[in-house]
């Protein structure tokens, strides 16, 4: 849980200024940021750094679309086993559901949630997911029509930034992180 504590200023006796704490209970952060992630173990390393004094709230409804028995295998593969299919996903790539898993129908659904929790929130959110699930929420974000989402094309390596514009919709911005040693560390202050 974030923690939040008035500080006392002896200069201001009536001035109350909040000041955000991480989960440590000591480091003092700039900023509330909230931190979600999917439970799949590449998204948990992506957030978990040693120090991070943010919390991370891990939630299944940010694992990617579940492919059911078609789980690992690669289009290509699926398109050659399965012409028929996979002819369908062609034709309509948003209710086509896989085997004994979801269409992306069903993703959307499962991310309404999170949709809402994200716009709740008073400072900035960062979420860590799956190209599956970062379309969807992209295209709700840029007020594409989600049955679109499918053909959004996602960069690698790259936050993609939703800043609330004036008059209502998103601003959207692009940030390229630069490859990095996996020993680097994160510095709070800068």
């Amino acid at each position: 849980e974030q923690l939040k504590r008035p500080i006392d200023n002896a200069h201001h006796p009536h001035h109350h200024q909040e000041e955000y704490v991480g989960t440590d209970g000591v480091t003092p952060l700039p900023f509330p940021c909230h931190i979600m992630s999917s439970t799949m173990p590449r998204a948990r390393q992506t957030v978990d750094w040693n120090n991070v004094p943010y919390p991370v709230e891990m939630t299944s409804n940010l694992n990617p679309l579940d492919k059911g028995d078609f789980t690992g295998q690669e289009l290509e593969d699926i398109a050659l086993a399965h012409p028929d299919w996979y002819a369908q996903l062609v034709a309509d790539p948003f209710y086509t559901r896989f085997p004994g898993g979801e269409c992306y129908g069903d993703l959307t659904s499962r991310l309404e949630s999170i949709v809402v929790d994200i716009e709740q929130q008073v400072g900035p959110v960062l979420v860590v997911s799956h190209v599956s699930v970062l379309q969807v929420l992209v295209a709700y974000f840029r007020n594409t029509p989600v049955e679109h989402c499918t053909s959004i094309a996602l960069p690698l390596n790259t936050v993609l930034k939703f800043t609330p514009a004036k008059g209502g919709g998103w601003q959207e911005s692009q940030h390229r992180i630069l490859t990095s040693p996996s020993t680097s560390q994160c510095d709070m202050q800068s």
